[in-house]
């Protein structure tokens, strides 16, 4: 007995003194396990460098920058990363990411999104909520947005399913600090809708009938910057821009009295 536990023990030995036998299993394990690590990694990445929107013709539009999405709407934002740092204030070294759901607001929100559409002559198909993260130098989010961009950028979306692009036309509802601003559809590929904002917000799908939007589009093509920085530049902002001109002469008046 002595003797066969003897011989077991020395085998075991043998087996430890040989280089890579004893420890192969070890080592294959764990290269296989970095190997499937490296990948997810990769997968991951991959997944975050941005949506891609596909045109009618089959050409493919991707995200500048890092995009996490939720929604069944593909979006890209097709501004160079570059100049959406610089509108956006990104810190040297960090980055941004834009965040893609489908809008959960409330009934107050849904409502004022619903009348802006009805106003322009549209039904809402869809609400989207766009965010830009910054990430710090570590690639980490940790509750920074930003809300406001120094210029606009411009963004390109895939057109709803279920919606005839070459029988309807195509507009973004903005939601934004309680105002409502109608962005017109920019392309004219019946697959995708582009359109240019200053805001990160509540964003609304609206679709109707073929040449039902074309007085926003007619006047955002008159001006570089077709997304003001504040209130509406269409129809339904007449009324504010009305009051705000109201306001600034009553304070004109009051400064002369003085």
């Amino acid at each position: 007995m002595k003797k066969t536990v003897l011989i077991a023990l020395a085998i075991a030995l043998g087996l430890l003194m040989v280089p890579g036998v004893a420890n192969e299993k070890l080592i294959a394990t764990a290269t296989e396990n970095n190997t499937v690590v490296e990948e997810e990694d990769a997968d991951v990445e991959e997944e975050d460098t941005g949506d891609v929107v596909v045109s009618a013709s089959g050409e493919t539009v991707a995200s500048s920058i890092a995009t996490s999405n939720t929604s069944s709407t593909q979006v890209a934002l097709t501004t160079p990363s570059g100049t959406l740092n610089a509108v956006a204030g990104v810190p040297s070294g960090q980055s941004a990411l834009l965040h893609v759901e489908n809008s959960q607001c409330g009934p107050l929100a849904r409502q004022a999104v619903n009348n802006a559409a009805i106003s322009a002559g549209g039904t809402v198909v869809s609400i989207l909520e766009l965010d830009l993260q910054i990430l710090n130098t570590k690639g980490i989010w940790e509750g920074e947005k930003v809300t406001t961009l120094s210029a606009p950028v411009e963004f390109k979306i895939s057109a709803p399913e279920g919606v005839d692009g070459n029988t309807n036309d195509f507009a973004m509802v903005r939601l934004h600090d309680g105002v409502t601003t109608i962005l017109p559809d920019q392309d004219d590929d019946p697959a995708t809708i582009t359109f240019t904002t200053d805001r990160f917000s509540v964003y609304a799908v609206i679709a109707a009938p073929k040449g039902t939007f074309k007085a926003y589009r007619a006047a955002s093509t008159k001006v570089k910057d077709s997304v003001p920085k504040t209130g509406d530049s269409l129809p339904i902002a007449l009324p504010l821009a009305a009051a705000a001109c109201l306001t600034a002469s009553v304070v004109i008046f009051r400064k002369k009295s003085v």
